[in-house]
C-alpha cells in the first residue's frame, strides 16, 4: 500500500449520497470482507482543512475496520460544490442506485446548474464565466443520454424532496418510492405527520411512502366537491411513441408522456441516430445493473456459490452494453 493519507468524512458531501439501508450495508461489508483486495482506488479532495473522500463514503469504515489494503488518488476542485457536481454524475447509473435516487442526483445537478446560471435554466455565454449556450435542462439531457422534459421533472422531484422534513428525505433518497404526486402532498404535510411516515418506513412497518400515508390515516384523494373525470385518452389517440413504440400515454400538469419510457408528445426522437441509440444503450445498462442488484438481494436470502459467477456474468453484459457504440 502507498503512503497512506489521511482521509476523512465531509457530512456536506455525504448528504449528496443515498442512505444505505441496512440490507445494503450488510451485503457492502459481506461483499468487502470477500472481495477487499478488488477495492477500487478512493478518490479524495483536499478542501483547505483536510482531504474529503469523494466516492467511498460507505465503503471506507468497513475498509479501516477490516484492514483491507486501499489505493487513493488526489483530485482538484475549486470549491465544494464543484466536488459535489463530480459526485452527482459519477453516482448516476451506479450498480446500487435506483431509479429514483437517479432520478434526485440528475435533479440536483440541473437545479445546482440553474442556480449557477441565476436560476433562469438558460446557459449563456459571456462574463468572466463561460457555460456552453443553450438552456441548461437541453445541455444536461444530451449529456445524460434523456429528453430535456426528463431533466425539468427531475428538478421538481428533487426540488420537492429537498423540502421534506430530514428524517423522511432521509428515507426517500434511501429509496423509499413515492410518486410525483404523493412528493407534492407529503410537501405540504405537517412535520409530525412527515416524522411519524420516516418511523414507520425506518421500522419497516410500511413498504413505501404511500404505505406509510394510508397507515397513518392521510387522504389519499381530495374530499372537496368530485369534478366529473375528464375521458381519458384511448390508446392509439397519440400515437405511437417514437422513441420506444409504446401506444399508452399520461396526461399530467407538465404534458403528455409516454407511459412506458417517459418520451415527451411531440418530441421527435428522429431517425435511427446516434442519440436515440445512446438512450437504449442506457436502458440496457440500467436493466443489467437491476439483475445484479436482484442476484444480490436473493443472494441475501439463499447464499450460493454461484453468486459470484452471476455477478461475473452480469459485469460481462455490462461491458458489452457500455461498448454498444
Amino acid at each position: 500500500m502507498a503512503k497512506e493519507v489521511d482521509l476523512h468524512i465531509s457530512k456536506r458531501l455525504q448528504a449528496v449520497l443515498p442512505e444505505l439501508t441496512d440490507r445494503q450495508k450488510k451485503q457492502l461489508a459481506a461483499n468487502l470482507e470477500r472481495d477487499g483486495e478488488k477495492l477500487q482506488t478512493i478518490p479524495y479532495w483536499y478542501d483547505g482543512k483536510q482531504n474529503v473522500i469523494l466516492d467511498g463514503m460507505h465503503s471506507w469504515p468497513i475498509v479501516k475496520k477490516l484492514g483491507i489494503e486501499y489505493r487513493t488518488k488526489e483530485m482538484t476542485f475549486a470549491n465544494y460544490e464543484e466536488a459535489e457536481d463530480w459526485i452527482r454524475k459519477h453516482q448516476a447509473g451506479r450498480r446500487h442506485s435506483t431509479p429514483q435516487q437517479e432520478t434526485i442526483l440528475l435533479g440536483e445537478e440541473y437545479n445546482e446548474e440553474k442556480r449557477d446560471d441565476g436560476g433562469h435554466g438558460d446557459q449563456i455565454s459571456g462574463g468572466q464565466n463561460v457555460h456552453p449556450v443553450g438552456k441548461t435542462s437541453e445541455n444536461i439531457a444530451e449529456n445524460r443520454g434523456v429528453s430535456p422534459k426528463t431533466v425539468e421533472r427531475a428538478g421538481k422531484f428533487a426540488e420537492n424532496v429537498a423540502k421534506l422534513e430530514s428524517a423522511l428525505q432521509v428515507q426517500v433518497r434511501a429509496g423509499k418510492k413515492v410518486s410525483p404526486e404523493l412528493l407534492t402532498r407529503c410537501v405540504k404535510l405537517a412535520a409530525a405527520t412527515q416524522n411519524e411516515l420516516a418511523r414507520k418506513l425506518r421500522v419497516g412497518q410500511a413498504t413505501d411512502v404511500q404505505d406509510a400515508m394510508k397507515q397513518c390515516g392521510v387522504p389519499m384523494a381530495t374530499t372537496a366537491k368530485a369534478k366529473p373525470k375528464a375521458k381519458p385518452a384511448s390508446k392509439g389517440d397519440y400515437g405511437k411513441c417514437p422513441n420506444c413504440a409504446g401506444t399508452r400515454w399520461t396526461e399530467d400538469q407538465d404534458g403528455v408522456t409516454c407511459t412506458r419510457c417517459n418520451h415527451p408528445h411531440g418530441e421527435p426522437a428522429g431517425e435511427v441516430d446516434s442519440d436515440r441509440a445512446n438512450t437504449q444503450r442506457l436502458k440496457t445498462i440500467k436493466t443489467v445493473e437491476a439483475l445484479m442488484r436482484a442476484f444480490d438481494d436473493l443472494q441475501m436470502l439463499i447464499g450460493r456459490p454461484d453468486h459470484g459467477e452471476a455477478i461475473r456474468t452480469c459485469k460481462l453484459l455490462l461491458r458489452i452494453a457500455k461498448a454498444w457504440k
